[in-house]
């Protein structure tokens, strides 16, 4: 079944557009475990949970959409893939405060090929909180559902590689209507972009506002979630499933510090670079072995 992906471009941060930035200097990470591992059963994989004022907090319901919780184009946003590094962080939707983990495939870590003459990811990546992509509704614009997640960003805007965990404030420009299904570096073909052209910003901010509505729909219980966790520590009034920031750690069992330990070297396939032709082909010469999932 193919599902949506709404990739929002976005180009300015808050404070250029002279606009009071909500102060993020709260939020903090707890790291634990080693980077680019995954979950053995004589170890824990890696995690970090965002913290607010040191409790654990979810990025992706406890963040606001909107730094001053009225709709407009400036919007928070949670790093999850730093600029010029490959590893497929995501946010853990199936896991109490839903921490930030790196994804896996065949039981091994995901890494992105690098693609000359970019290496891996040349912008920001990570999700929009407070947003929904409804995998129980079809879009108006697409008439495709949703991938489940909320709906993913990339910032083409700041110098600085960022970091995973970091809040943003970024002026969203438009968007794209992926189908994220083909993958160039496993000889398949590129993914496909809904219309073949950006969405505008008015119409991207509009379907902002729509997943951000069912986001409030999944929390209160009106939507089906699967397995979806959706724990919070922000709204006491939707009691069930809030809980109190100092009882977080405990009731969650999450490390109560942080505990870095060395990152795991990256898979050699992912050392290499991936090259395409004029029809984005992926170029291969006689024995050369695709390792990369």
């Amino acid at each position: 079944m193919y599902v949506l992906k709404l990739f929002q471009a976005v180009l300015v941060p808050l404070s250029a557009v002279g606009a009071v930035a909500q102060n993020n200097g709260s939020y903090t990470l707890r790291e634990v475990g080693a980077r680019n591992t995954v979950l053995t059963l004589w170890e824990k994989d890696w995690r970090v949970w965002l913290q607010k004022d040191g409790y654990p907090v979810s990025p992706w319901h406890d963040v606001p959409l909107y730094p001053d919780n009225k709709p407009g184009p400036v919007i928070n946003f949670v790093v999850e893939i730093p600029r010029w590094t490959d590893g497929k962080i995501e946010t853990q939707r199936n896991e109490p405060l839903n921490p930030l983990f790196h994804d896996t495939s065949k039981n091994k870590p995901r890494f992105v090929a690098s693609f000359w003459p970019h290496k891996t990811y040349p912008f920001l990546y990570g999700s929009i909180p407070q947003t929904w992509e409804n995998k129980n509704v079809k879009d108006n614009y697409t008439g495709l559902v949703g991938d489940n997640d909320p709906v993913d960003l990339f910032d083409v805007s700041s110098i600085s590689p960022g970091y995973t965990g970091e809040v943003k404030q970024v002026k969203v420009l438009g968007g794209l209507a992926m189908i994220d299904y083909y993958k160039v570096a496993r000889g398949k073909g590129l993914n496909l972009i809904i219309g073949n052209e950006y969405v505008n910003a008015r119409t991207m901010n509009a379907k902002l506002a729509e997943s951000h509505q069912h986001w409030s729909d999944l929390v209160l219980g009106k939507e089906d979630r699967g397995k979806i966790s959706i724990w919070q520590t922000t709204n006491p009034r939707a009691c069930k499933t809030y809980v109190k920031p100092e009882d977080a750690t405990k009731k969650f069992e999450i490390p109560e510090k942080s505990n870095i330990l060395p990152p795991a070297a990256r898979p050699a396939p992912y050392d290499r670079w991936y090259y395409v032709d004029e029809k984005f082909t992926l170029i291969t010469v006689p024995g050369d072995v695709i390792e990369v999932d």
